[in-house]
């Protein structure tokens, strides 16, 4: 690939190559540099195919357009090191669950404790995933370390509060298990690892209509008597329905791009939840926004890879684009029927 030239135009650096010109953004943050063929071409029909690149180059750091923020570059650290999770998806999964079930049964105190428990008990997971299926264990071991200490005393002073969490334990227990034999087999974005992890994620709704309730239940098992059971196992469903959308939404997007089995079973995932919460919704179990929000999810369901066929959709749009739509299916099933 023979240099011709290089120019300036506006934030952008064009780059032309031996019949290509691509276009390099100064300011993205890592030293990577996405450069992509234009579709028309000045030096005839030589080129036939259009596709992206990958070119390292140096960055001048005492740029004032490429500097990264001091911020990104902890974050990042932080991230390297196994103390913040690499996944920013990961954090609306964790966290909505909860804070649905709370909110539709009643905050109380213990919720708090609970709530610190259960994400330093998720920052446990991300760093010992890491710290299993890595070469380089020592860079995750300060992290896994702290972070199990901590799960350790809050999961503690949780259970001796409310002894009664313990019989969740048979739920959490295998999907846990799933995921870490998943990770020690480095597959852990296959689908059954995120399976496993949205249903962890998940069980965390009932858990916290459960503390609600004061655990008052007619068995020791969870799943018997209760009085909020009814609309909290509705809600588990919807929050299932969202979570595992956007796992088959988000592949066929990214890792299996193109493949229309992943596009069809996707798309047919999403209607089943629009018919689904519509059902409960007209059985007053769920507010009717409810089946409005899977709505807007089957559409972009739909319509996102569609669109990604014809021009490529970042990455950062695709995120942006699932976390509206958990905000939407989140405040939406905060709201009581």
């Amino acid at each position: 690939m023979i240099l011709l030239g290089v120019e300036h135009v506006g934030s952008a650096l064009i780059i032309v190559f031996m019949g290509h010109r691509c276009t390099v953004l100064h300011r993205m943050p890592q030293m990577i540099r996405h450069l992509t063929f234009w579709p028309k071409c000045p030096y005839g029909d030589h080129v036939r195919h259009f596709r992206t690149l990958i070119v390292m180059t140096s960055r001048p750091t005492d740029h004032p357009r490429i500097r990264r923020p001091r911020s990104s570059s902890r974050v990042r650290a932080l991230m390297r090191t196994g103390w913040l999770p690499d996944q920013h998806g990961s954090w609306m999964m964790a966290l909505l669950p909860f804070l649905v079930g709370a909110t539709r049964g009643g905050w109380r105190p213990l919720h708090l404790l609970v709530l610190a428990a259960w994400m330093v008990a998720f920052m446990l997971f991300s760093a010992g995933s890491w710290w299993i299926r890595s070469p380089k264990r020592q860079r995750f071991a300060a992290a896994t370390g702290t972070w199990a200490v901590s799960t350790v005393l809050l999961g503690g002073a949780s259970v001796l509060c409310a002894p009664k969490l313990l019989s969740w334990a048979p739920i959490f227990a295998p999907l846990i298990a799933i995921a870490l034999v998943q990770s020690l087999r480095r597959r852990q974005r296959s689908i059954l690892a995120r399976l496993s992890q949205v249903f962890a994620s998940v069980f965390m709704c009932p858990v916290a209509v459960d503390i609600s309730t004061a655990f008052r239940r007619t068995h020791w098992f969870p799943w018997q008597g209760g009085e909020l059971w009814p609309q909290a196992w509705c809600a588990w469903a919807a929050l299932a329905g969202v979570l595992v959308g956007s796992v088959l939404h988000v592949r066929c997007l990214i890792r299996e791009r193109g493949n229309p089995t992943w596009i069809v079973a996707s798309v047919i995932w999403h209607a089943l939840t629009v018919v689904g919460t519509a059902w409960a919704a007209e059985a007053g179990q769920l507010h009717w926004l409810v089946p409005c929000a899977f709505a807007l999810a089957f559409t972009r369901a739909t319509f996102m890879p569609w669109k990604h066929q014809r021009t490529t959709i970042a990455v950062k749009y695709i995120g942006l684009a699932e976390l509206v739509v958990m905000v939407a299916v989140g405040a939406s099933l905060m709201v009581a029927p």
